[in-house]
């Protein structure tokens, strides 16, 4: 419910207090709000030097007052406003969910809230104060009833306004705390000057085909070709779902079609799928996306282990750790690599995040949750570190890839593994000698392996 409409309906169920003919003094209607709580075992925030007179004088008298005799239609006013303790049930249908305001209709219910760490900001409290008090008018059947809780309302308007500044305050000491209490953890973070600037364009050229590492060696290209052909009966490669998951584990993929499973192409002459029809056969039919078609490069950026900590322990305690797992893992990486140069700041992607319809509506509020925390220190940006991961390439279709889509094939330089490990000993032993640097080198290998099934044998280049 939005903010202006829900205020003016609120507004509305809420009876104007001068409207009133008999209205109880109000030490009568305090002393009643704190047998309320005392009822439910809940206390009022500890007293300070900067407590109001009225709040002290009315503090002296804790005891619950006697509960008085009502005629019969005041029975059914303290049957409304009983309210059974239900909080934990409140907890289990909200358990791994965002617990909206609409869901806040009685003190079980706020309760559970504010046990769950939610209120990170007195005005969200506030709000859902607002709805419970609605909702309990709407609830209400006499006007006694409807007396006591406007009463009740305007007690809980005057001790919002005295305790803004402290609960803003404690909130503040709150995450000073917390933040010392994970300093263990601070390790897990990335070593270093924080570099806020993306790292710099490195010049590449694109190859369309392997390139043989040993120029003098015009056998290795060959090697790359094979004999086997795929024998499908046309049935389980008309789409992509049929084509399975990949299996790490089995190596291959799980799926129906028989030549998808032992990692083979369909044949356009032994298969008896339709060129058409077939999806397993985008390396042959090069079906590779385009570069400022289908994808784009950008300024890439990612989140160390630290600040992936963080996030999941602020997230209100109902919200799993799955699901702050995903939500970093897709919608903040997702939000990261929209912000070019700016991507260091993680407020920006919160912000993008919170105003994109692309978002379920609970990744916006657990984006509000983080960006509320920030907000408290700026400071605090700094214990959300993002870092430049160089350049990186991202889908620019507005369709998306499916799963099992070709992006692109990998290519490079080739070798024969014996020439590869020559290589590596040359670069080690240049490097203990100081001749090469120390650094990582520009490349990293892959092995190329031929099919075990194929008629020629199981063959192996580096590349």
């Amino acid at each position: 419910m939005t903010g202006s409409s829900y205020y003016e309906t609120t507004e509305e169920l809420i009876i104007d207090p001068k409207s009133i003919k008999q209205k109880n003094n109000f030490k009568t209607i305090s002393n009643q709000f704190l047998h309320f709580l005392y009822k439910r075992k809940l206390k009022l925030p500890s007293i300070s030097n900067k407590t109001p007179d009225w709040v002290l004088r009315v503090l002296k008298d804790t005891t619950p007052p006697p509960k008085k005799t009502r005629k019969m239609s005041d029975d059914s006013f303290s049957e409304e406003l009983e309210s059974s303790d239900d909080t934990d049930s409140f907890i289990d249908e909200y358990r791994d969910q965002w617990i909206p305001t609409e869901a806040i209709t009685n003190i079980s219910a706020l309760k559970a809230k504010i046990g769950l760490n939610y209120y990170l900001n007195i005005k969200d409290f506030f709000i859902d104060i607002k709805f419970m008090i609605s909702s309990t008018l709407n609830r209400c059947k006499n006007s006694i009833a409807k007396e006591y809780v406007t009463e009740l309302y305007l007690l809980v308007i005057d001790m919002y306004k005295y305790c803004y500044v402290m609960y803003q305050s404690q909130v503040e000491v709150d995450f000073y705390e917390y933040y010392k209490g994970v300093a263990a953890i601070e390790k897990l973070q990335v070593s270093g000057t924080w570099s806020k600037k993306p790292m710099p364009r490195r010049k590449y050229f694109q190859v369309e085909d392997f390139i043989p590492g040993m120029k003098e060696d015009n056998t290795l290209l060959d090697k790359l070709k094979t004999k086997l052909r795929g024998h499908c009966d046309g049935k389980n490669c008309l789409s992509y779902e049929d084509l399975g998951p990949l299996s790490l584990s089995d190596e291959t993929w799980l799926s129906k079609c028989e030549d998808r499973k032992k990692k083979v192409e369909c044949d356009k002459v032994n298969c008896g799928c339709k060129d058409s029809d077939c999806k397993n056969r985008s390396i042959t039919d090069r079906l590779t996306k385009k570069m400022g078609v289908h994808v784009q490069e950008i300024e890439s950026w990612g989140v160390d282990y630290f600040t992936i900590t963080l996030i999941i322990a602020l997230m209100p305690k109902n919200i799993f750790k799955e699901a702050s797992a995903k939500f970093i893992e897709e919608t903040l990486n997702k939000a990261l690599q929209r912000q070019g140069k700016t991507g260091w700041d993680i407020t920006n992607s919160l912000n993008f995040i919170i105003n994109e319809k692309m978002f379920s509506e609970l990744h916006k509020k657990m984006a509000r949750q983080l960006l509320t925390i920030i907000e408290l220190n700026r400071k605090n940006v700094e214990s959300f570190k993002v870092h430049s991961k160089g350049i990186g390439i991202i889908c620019s279709s507005p369709s998306g890839f499916k799963q099992n889509e070709l992006i692109n094939e990998y290519f490079g330089e080739i070798y024969p593994p014996w020439r590869w490990y020559e290589k590596q000993d040359v670069i080690k032993k240049g490097q203990n000698e100081g001749k090469i640097s120390q650094d990582l080198p520009d490349f990293y290998n892959i092995m190329l392996e031929r099919h075990k099934f194929d008629p020629d044998g199981y063959g192996i280049l580096v590349s």
